[in-house]
């Protein structure tokens, strides 16, 4: 899935190890002071789910997170957004992920049967009218990637006065149900806790990263720095051409697509300083 990160020219590997911890308790406070970004957390798990990469055919492969634009989609199914709310939203909202654990990947085959009428198809189905000839079809196979219990931490910002805590608000009484990819996979908090909102997420610089990241943001080598304890599951450095925002509306909606790197299981360490916004005393790379 996707396609390896070669373009950083050292790679080196950290034994250390770091306990990835944070205080579980963030009290809410009511905040909409113009120019400050209001900050919105939450743990995400799913039985089984998919976020296609829309580029692929016969191998409809997934997403290993869900790009911006279904997470925003989740923030506005709760709060009841129409279309183009939803649409100016999504840029008025800065987003980043952690991948807790990527889950078990498995996968899935169909046969698609297209028919028509020229020589040489391998299967033949009846006319529906009476005396009529036969139409020739053929199948194409297609292998469509799940994800089985995959955890995210997902974090959004804005400085948009009330956007966040009005958000926030309706994740406790959703509008319409909340799913995490298709409309089959309904989003079954494992905690009651499991949205924290923060009043202030203020930028800083750093040179480790933990969460997925635009390639464009950073500059120079990188290399694996500490192991986190608690996951059981390892992805290198990958990139992926994710969609962010939409142009247009309607069936004339276009997705607009990013670069972006996803890992998990580690830190990364960077030659030079990126920008990130704290969650508490969690670091995020938001886009």
């Amino acid at each position: 899935m996707g396609s390896q990160l070669d373009d950083f020219s050292s790679f080196g590997l950290g034994l250390e190890s770091k306990s990835s911890s944070a205080s579980n308790h963030q009290r809410y406070i009511s905040a909409s002071t113009e120019g400050i970004m209001n900050g919105l957390r939450l743990e995400v798990s799913c039985p089984l789910c998919t976020f296609r990469i829309p580029y692929n055919t016969a191998c409809i492969e997934t997403y290993p997170f869900p790009p911006k634009t279904t997470a925003i989609g989740m923030l506005g199914a709760a709060a009841g957004w129409s279309e183009a709310l939803f649409l100016n939203n999504i840029k008025r909202i800065k987003y980043g992920v952690l991948i807790e654990s990527p889950g078990e990947e498995s996968k899935e085959t169909a046969v698609y049967f297209k028919s028509y009428d020229r020589d040489g198809a391998e299967f033949e189905q009846p006319s529906p009218r009476p005396g009529g000839k036969p139409h020739r079809m053929t199948r194409s196979p297609i292998i469509k990637y799940f994800l089985r219990r995959p955890k995210w931490v997902l974090y959004f910002a804005s400085d948009e006065p009330g956007l966040i805590e009005s958000v926030y608000e309706s994740l406790n009484d959703p509008k319409y149900p909340v799913t995490v990819s298709d409309s089959e996979s309904l989003f079954y908090p494992e905690r009651i806790d499991f949205a924290r909102y923060f009043a202030s997420v203020l930028p800083v610089k750093t040179r480790r990263l933990r969460t997925v990241f635009p390639k464009d943001s950073i500059s120079g080598d990188l290399r694996v720095g500490d192991w986190i304890e608690d996951s059981r599951c390892l992805i290198l450095p990958r990139q992926y051409l994710a969609p962010v925002d939409f142009t247009k509306e309607g069936r004339s909606r276009r997705a607009i697509y990013l670069n972006l790197v996803a890992f998990s299981g580690y830190e990364l360490c960077l030659e030079n300083d990126v920008e990130v916004y704290c969650f508490g005393e969690e670091q995020v790379c938001l886009f």
